[in-house]
């Protein structure tokens, strides 16, 4: 009998080892069409206030499917237009440096601030560069007075054709300094007006 066991069990490990049996798995399932999903992303983020249909709904072309609470999309939208009227407001000043006349700003009526500021500004440079410029007229006004007292002088011998030089030179550096400071302040209002314009 003993032998008998082992020669069945010997021949039943055989036979699975060598034959093959067909297998049957159940399972419920769902088919779900892929075409008919569509995925909805929003080109800009934000916090969802409302969610109008829920998964499974059927939905049609131009149908509000969720709404986005609008404080931070208002928030940047504001700050946005205060950048573009900050910039027009630069724009208007620097045009008023470059081509004279006082700032015009058009369309700014809601930022009075910055027309204020704008304002402020045109009007310290121009009082800044005008300030320049008549210190250096008075400086030329001073070496002139003196070279035109040294001409009569020059003539009668008791003042050097050096000492008059060095005056006429005197006067041509400080006119110099004059047109110099005035091209300068109109050179750099017109390279901010273009990195302003860009």
């Amino acid at each position: 009998m003993l032998w008998a066991s082992i020669t069945t069990v010997a021949g039943f490990l055989i036979w699975a080892n060598w034959a093959e049996l067909d297998t049957i798995t159940r399972a419920g399932g769902q088919v779900i069409v892929s075409s008919r999903n569509q995925v909805i992303q929003a080109p800009d983020g934000g916090v969802l206030e409302s969610m109008l249909v829920r998964e499974g709904d059927k939905v049609k072309r131009g149908q509000v499917l969720f709404r986005f609470d609008q404080t931070r999309a208002g928030a940047g939208h504001k700050e946005s237009q205060a950048k573009a009227a900050a910039l027009r407001a630069a724009v208007a000043r620097l045009q008023a440096e470059v081509f004279g006349g006082e700032p015009r700003f058009k369309g700014l009526s809601g930022f009075p601030e910055l027309q204020a500021n704008q304002r402020a500004l045109f009007n310290r440079r121009q009082a800044a560069i005008q300030e320049e410029v008549a210190a250096l007229e008075r400086s030329l006004a001073l070496v002139k007075s003196e070279l035109d007292m040294n001409l009569p002088l020059l003539k009668s011998g008791d003042v050097s054709r050096a000492e008059v030089l060095k005056l006429q030179r005197q006067v041509a550096e400080v006119q110099g300094q004059i047109t110099n400071r005035r091209n300068k302040y109109f050179q750099d209002a017109q390279t901010d007006l273009a990195k302003a314009q860009e």
